[in-house]
């Protein structure tokens, strides 16, 4: 599966550059840029949030709605992992809305069902904005997902990774790759925070 079915964007400009698009990424990660997407959406577009939209059809808008399908598999897929209990995914293009729909619950233990206009705590909102910028940038071939980061911050070339004996005192061995773009982008580098107990004291 590759990252084109994330949107039929431009058909021409697709085969033209068809390059770019044959890196294969996972249901998963392919999942989170659905997420980060609908998000941005979510808090760009007040007209789609005031009022019930009406959902065009998407070859109109230059979408494919076979690719579309594939957001509401991945949800579906982490729905029945119980990694959520339900979720609202909304794609907006050309000012009309594409794709719209709202899966299980709101609510699990009270069996609440999900709503198109259920509320949601969203945290951390920079994280989608820089994800979609650095897709953005990607489209435009500045990058590949595979690039170490090191290319642009020298600092982390070399990483070492932390390990913990079971006497509990930390140390740290070469890591066996660097980090990359895609690892950022999917919360697989290895970062961790300052609190981090395994840390020890810094």
């Amino acid at each position: 599966m590759s990252s084109d079915y994330l949107g039929n964007m431009n058909q021409q400009y697709v085969q033209s550059n068809g390059e770019r698009w044959k890196m294969r990424i996972s249901p998963r990660q392919s999942g989170k840029l659905c997420v980060v997407l609908i998000l941005l959406v979510l808090a760009a577009s007040d007209r789609a949030l005031a009022q019930e939209p009406t959902v065009v059809k998407l070859e109109g808008v230059g979408l494919s709605s076979e690719r579309l399908e594939y957001i509401g598999k991945i949800v579906q897929q982490d729905i029945d992992d119980k990694r959520i209990a339900g979720a609202v995914s909304l794609v907006i293009r050309h000012g009309q809305v594409a794709w719209f729909r709202a899966q299980e619950m709101s609510d699990r233990e009270a069996g609440k069902p999900m709503r198109s206009d259920s509320i949601f705590r969203i945290c951390s909102m920079a994280k989608p904005i820089t994800s979609v910028a650095a897709m953005i940038l990607y489209e435009d071939g500045k990058f590949m997902l595979d690039d170490p980061i090191s290319n642009y911050l020298p600092e982390f070339k070399n990483p070492k990774v932390l390990m913990k004996t079971a006497s509990g005192v930390p140390y740290t061995i070469p890591a066996s790759r660097e980090i990359t773009i895609r690892d950022l982008l999917r919360h697989t580098s290895g970062l961790t925070y300052q609190w981090n107990s395994d840390l020890g004291p810094m």
